[in-house]
């Protein structure tokens, strides 16, 4: 499954536990800030398992896409 994205844009998979707004909001502020072209985000909602962070981060990998997360359960932060 992936994205199909302009050879410019640069991937950004957000990883939440919530929604995934607080991250999304951010990422999206720090771009308008910093003058960055617009990004492709994927947003991965409702994140709360080790399996379901591993097979993300392996896609995100093969995506070459950076990864941002906001993980407010310990068990999860410290993958």
């Amino acid at each position: 499954m992936t994205p199909t994205t302009e050879s410019s844009d640069k991937l950004i998979y957000v990883l939440s536990d919530g929604i995934g707004q607080s991250a999304s909001t951010l990422l999206k502020a720090g771009m308008i800030q910093f003058d960055l072209s617009v990004s492709a985000l994927r947003i991965f909602s409702r994140v709360d398992n080790s399996d379901r962070i591993k097979t993300i981060l392996e896609q995100a990998n093969e995506d070459r896409a950076f990864v941002a997360y906001t993980l407010a359960k310990k068990e999860t932060r410290q993958l």
